[in-house]
């Protein structure tokens, strides 16, 4: 899912825009895949994903929807590929994926200099703005509607060992979409994708694209319908109510209202839609509490500290009983929390992050 949203978005690009503050967002998305190297097929959903994007966009142009840049190098260096993509695609303005098979290739270099101008560029990247300018040339290069998104594999233990308060702090981490890989399902002989599948999803990609290009020359901006209005809302208090007493003042997860916006735009487009629906938000809204808790995971020590100890203690005692009735594991875990329901909910968020298997008899 990550890895197909992530091109589809890129695909549809800023024909499609909603604004969120005084912000326009469009379904661009930094994407991270974390697993385990081989095990996860991290590199095998980038590709499957890819080759379906490809072919439902492929014409007897010779121009691409949008292009590959695999490796990254200077800031410089990084918008003189997407500068020089504005050639090679369809389109008006340049669109570009950046594709690491390892985060860490930047990640590990965050300290250096360099390094740092490239990070502070991608948070500019983001946020989509409108032009982009590299003064410090003496030929400098201005990009019109720059539209970047970000796919790359990793491992939480890189991760962890990349990122410091600094850089979590100055806002390049909850820019990303943090995806949790299931290692532990074994698929001895995977099949790969069906050709039925395989051509269901370029048919509706191709309508999805079609859909969002005449949106784009009809001028139309998205907007939330009114329940849909109501419904971000009602989550939005409860979001800010969770991250404010975690670490970091929520940090980690500060642009989760805002991935939340983009993946239900996303699906507004793929029911049909030209408005941003309740239907559609609510999809994004479990996107959005999945990445606020897989955020934390990943990073761990910038976990949410309110649950942190009970978190801790629930895992102290599966691993020392393996397998017990809830009655045992409430007597067991507490005084960690005030009251059952705390318990039960972050029995429910570490089930979805495959840190625990609940059976319900």
């Amino acid at each position: 899912f990550a890895a197909f949203k992530n091109q589809l978005g890129l695909a549809i690009g800023r024909s499609v825009q909603i604004k969120y503050g005084q912000t326009d967002h469009s379904p661009i998305f930094y994407d991270a895949l974390i697993g385990k190297s081989a095990f996860s097929r991290k590199s095998t959903a980038i590709k499957a994903a890819y080759n379906v994007i490809n072919k439902a966009t492929s014409t007897d142009r010779e121009k691409d929807i949008f292009v590959t840049i695999p490796g990254i190098g200077s800031a410089e260096g990084v918008l003189e590929r997407i500068e020089g993509s504005v050639e090679s695609i369809i389109g008006e303005y340049p669109k570009a994926l950046i594709k690491l098979e390892e985060l860490s290739v930047l990640t590990d270099r965050m300290n250096q200099k360099s390094t740092q101008s490239l990070i502070s560029r991608f948070i500019e990247l983001w946020d989509l703005p409108k032009k982009i300018t590299n003064p410090t040339r003496s030929d400098p290069i201005e990009l019109d509607r720059p539209t970047v998104s970000f796919l790359a594999g990793s491992t939480v233990e890189n991760v962890k060992e990349s990122f410091d308060d600094r850089t979590v702090m100055g806002g390049f981490y909850n820019r990303f979409c943090w995806w949790a890989a299931d290692e532990d399902k074994r698929v001895p002989l995977p099949d790969g994708m069906s050709n039925q599948l395989e051509n269901e999803l370029i048919k509706d990609t191709q309508e999805v694209i079609e859909l969002a290009q005449d949106i784009g020359k009809r001028n139309e901006n998205f907007t939330l319908t009114g329940d849909s209005k109501e419904l971000f809302k009602k989550w939005y208090n409860e979001f800010r109510d969770r991250v404010e007493g975690s670490d970091k003042k929520g940090a980690p997860v500060a642009r989760t209202p805002e991935m939340v916006i983009r993946h239900a735009l996303l699906f507004s487009l793929l029911e049909g839609e030209r408005k941003l629906t309740k239907r559609a938000l609510l999809k994004g809204i479990e996107i959005g509490n999945y990445l606020r808790k897989s955020a934390y995971h990943v990073l761990e020590r910038f976990s949410e500290t309110a649950t942190e100890k009970l978190k801790k203690r629930i895992l102290k005692v599966l691993k020392e009983n393996g397998a017990v009735k809830k009655r045992e594991l409430t007597q067991k875990t507490g005084p960690y929390y005030d009251d059952i329901s705390e318990l039960n909910r972050l029995l429910q968020d570490m089930k979805e992050l495959d840190l625990i298997e609940i059976e319900r008899k």
